[in-house]
């Protein structure tokens, strides 16, 4: 499984596309949420399969 995630840069409001590869989507999100800068947000998360 692949979790696509759109972030947002919060100074700049830049956006940027990240992705993950994982087993799950519990185990995706927390691996995701681990690799973001500070000062970055998540916009949104998509799986894909």
């Amino acid at each position: 499984m692949m979790i696509t995630a759109l972030v947002e840069t919060i100074e700049t409001g830049a956006l940027e596309v990240t992705s993950v590869e994982c087993q799950d989507y519990t185990q995706g999100f927390e691996q995701l949420k681990r690799t973001l800068r500070e000062g970055v947000r998540l916009v949104s998360v998509r799986p894909e399969r």
